[in-house]
C-alpha cells in the first residue's frame, strides 16, 4: 500500500487506541474539613474513605456508596492529625498526630482503643497486618526512633534508635522492614533493613543518592527495592542471597 494509506491506517489505529483507554472524570467534591487535607486512605473492602486534615484535627469517614460523611473523629487536644491508614484487614484505622502521638480506632464502633507515642509521621502496616511501623516524618531535623508494634496486643516489639528522618516499607511477605537512613559519621545515605522474625539488622545498602530519599518501595514479588530522591533519580536494588556482611552493595541504576 502507499505511504498515504499506511499513514491513514496508523492514524485510525491511534484514534481507536485512544478511545479505548480508561480515563477518570470528577464526579464529586467532598467538603467537610476546615483546613488542608494531608492524607487519604480507602478501606480494603472499598466501603469507606478516610480523610485527614492537618490543622483542624479532624478525620472524616466517607461512605463510598453515597459519598456522605458517616463519621467524624476529632482530636480532644491540640494535636494535629497527619498520616492515616487502614489495617490490611480493615479492622483498624490508625492515624498519627503531631507531635508524636499514634491513635488506633476500631472501625466497627469507631472507638479509640489505643494511644501510643511515636517519633514522627511515617506509618505503615505490614501486608499480613501483624506489625505497625512508625518513623520520623520528613520534616524532622533530629534523629528519632522506628517503633515496630504488634497489632494483636499493641505492644512495642522493637525500637530502632537514632534513625534519621525518612520513609519505611515492608516487604510483600512481611518478613523484612526497610528504611532510609543518613549515616551520622560520614553523612552518606543508606537503606537499611531488619529481619522481623528475630529483629536482627541486615547490612546497610550504600545509596548513591545525592540528596534525601522521600519514598521507598518493594516490588510486589519482593525482587526489587526502589528509592526516590530529591536529586531527581530513582535507584533500583535487586534482591539476592548474601553470606558476607561486608559485601552487600547497591546495583547499577
Amino acid at each position: 500500500c502507499s505511504n498515504t494509506d499506511s499513514h491513514r491506517q496508523l492514524r485510525s489505529h491511534s484514534m481507536t487506541a485512544k478511545t479505548s483507554v480508561d480515563i477518570y472524570k470528577c464526579i464529586k467534591i467532598l467538603r467537610g474539613h476546615l483546613n488542608s487535607i494531608c492524607s487519604l486512605s480507602f478501606s480494603p473492602d472499598n466501603v469507606l474513605l478516610a480523610s485527614s486534615s492537618v490543622y483542624d484535627g479532624r478525620i472524616n469517614i466517607w461512605s463510598v456508596e453515597t459519598w456522605k460523611c458517616v463519621q467524624r473523629l476529632e482530636s480532644d487536644d491540640i494535636h494535629r492529625s497527619n498520616y492515616i491508614c487502614f489495617s490490611p484487614d480493615g479492622k483498624y484505622l490508625v492515624n498519627q498526630y503531631s507531635p508524636a502521638i499514634i491513635k488506633v480506632w476500631l472501625v466497627s464502633s469507631w472507638e479509640l482503643i489505643h494511644t501510643m507515642g511515636s517519633s514522627g509521621g511515617y506509618i505503615s502496616f505490614s501486608p499480613n497486618g501483624k506489625y505497625l511501623a512508625t518513623s520520623s516524618s520528613w520534616h524532622r531535623v533530629n534523629y528519632g526512633n522506628i517503633n515496630i508494634t504488634c497489632t494483636k496486643t499493641w505492644k512495642r516489639l522493637h525500637a530502632i534508635r537514632n534513625v534519621s528522618d525518612g520513609p519505611l516499607t515492608f516487604s510483600p511477605d512481611s518478613k523484612q522492614l526497610a528504611y532510609f537512613h543518613t549515616n551520622k559519621e560520614n553523612g552518606k545515605y543508606e537503606i537499611r533493613s531488619i529481619d522481623l522474625k528475630n529483629m536482627n539488622e541486615f547490612p546497610s545498602i550504600k545509596s548513591g543518592h545525592l540528596y534525601k530519599v522521600y519514598t521507598l518501595l518493594y516490588s510486589p514479588n519482593g525482587k526489587y527495592l526502589v528509592s526516590g530522591s530529591c536529586d531527581k533519580t530513582i535507584e533500583l536494588f535487586i534482591m539476592y542471597k548474601w553470606s558476607d556482611r561486608n559485601n552487600l552493595h547497591f546495583s547499577d541504576k
